[in-house]
């Protein structure tokens, strides 16, 4: 015969959000640094930050038309 078993209506809800939650912010905080990380490069070496077109002098990106780049 198999065990009954009852599942806690709020234990169905908290139990995704327990060990989904830190999983979540493991991932965005890996995308945020590395999105951080390549737009500090490309200002460094005179690249748009949105498209990496090569800005030279120019202070809007004629590609993608982001400004203070």
């Amino acid at each position: 015969m198999l065990p009954s078993v009852t599942y806690h209506p709020l234990g169905l809800i908290l139990n995704p959000i327990i060990y989904a939650l830190p999983i979540w912010l493991l991932v965005m905080g890996i995308r945020w640094a590395f999105i951080t990380r390549r737009c500090r490069r490309r200002e460094r070496l005179g690249l748009c930050v949105g498209c990496a077109y090569e800005l030279g002098e120019l202070s809007v990106c004629p590609e993608c038309g982001c400004e203070g780049a």
